[in-house]
Order: structure tokens, then sequence, then C-alpha cells
């Protein structure tokens, strides 16, 4: 995709007026402060990245706050994939998850 356009005080370049996934209300919020709570659920580590990267956003240092929708995916998929693995009998069906599910998700949510 090549590098974004940095201004002299270390500043993506404005997003495009129309572009969604730019906005800080609404569903990029939303899914940005999931990650962060669900990074500290899962481990202290991916909340502290992912709170970084919420407070950068909000900061407008960077244009999306990419790796807290990661860690929110990734803690969405855990949610799923845990109780299925433990309480059901679907082994296969876990397995093909774990691995396709959440690389598919974050790609899809870093693609852009």
């Amino acid at each position: 995709m090549g590098r974004m356009d940095v201004d002299r005080v270390g500043r993506e370049a404005p997003p495009p007026d129309d572009a969604w996934r730019y906005s800080t209300e609404g569903a990029p919020r939303i899914v940005a402060v999931l990650g962060v709570v669900l990074g500290f659920l899962m481990l202290v580590v991916p909340g502290l990245i992912a709170l970084r990267s919420y407070r950068r956003w909000r900061d407008g240092a960077i244009l999306q706050p990419s790796a807290a929708w990661v860690v929110a995916v990734l803690g969405i998929w855990i949610a799923i994939l845990v109780p299925l693995a433990v309480y059901t009998d679907f082994v296969g069906l876990t397995i093909a998850l774990t691995v396709v599910g959440p690389l598919a998700s974050v790609a899809y949510v870093l693609r852009g």
C-alpha cells in the first residue's frame, strides 16, 4: 500500500471526508474501545498495545486504531472458540475456525 504522507509534526495526512473507517465516532470507536477492554482481559500486553493505539488515534496522530481493532477481533474469536472447544465435540470445526477465522478477520480489518 505504500507509506502515508506525514507532515512536519509526525501526523498522517487528513483522511477523505467520506471514509467511514476514519471516523472517530460510532462503530470504529466502539470496536477500538472493545479492543482495549478485551486486550486487558486476555493479557496485559495486548491491552496496553490496544490502549496506546486508541490514544494515538483519539489524539489524531494516526488515522485508524488498527492495533485496537485487531485485538478486538482476536478477543471476539477467543470468546467464540474457547467455549466451542471446551463444551462441544466439534473438534474439526474448532480447529478449522481457529486457523481460518482469526486470520481472515484480521486481514479484513486491516485491508481497509
